[in-house]
């Protein structure tokens, strides 16, 4: 039983480590993302390349962040408040307890 802590320890501490790290790919991606809608609308000049890498930036941040958001029970309290705030007046609260 030990063994299972430590290691349940070992895997929060690297997935914490690695959502830190992954929250830095924000700041390229938004770059990345102004270069293209300027030079797209304001110059007329694309590459399909600049406007693919901001899309698996955006997929690698989502799936890796996910694991990070998760271990530290935000992604379910604020998917929770959202289907709340959305369908509160004609459904009831959807959402009422922890989802997972």
């Amino acid at each position: 039983m030990r063994f299972l802590a430590s290691f349940v320890r070992f895997v929060d501490g690297l997935n914490d480590w690695i959502g830190r790290g992954v929250a830095w790919l924000v700041i390229p991606m938004v770059v990345i993302t102004f270069l293209v809608a300027t030079l797209r609308y304001g110059f007329s000049i694309g590459w399909v390349s600049m406007q693919e890498s901001y899309m698996w930036l955006y997929g690698i941040i989502f799936m890796v962040g996910a694991g990070y958001t998760l271990l530290h029970g935000d992604m379910c309290a604020s998917m929770c408040s959202i289907v709340r705030h959305r369908h509160a007046t004609r459904h009831g609260s959807i959402c009422s307890g922890r989802c997972f």
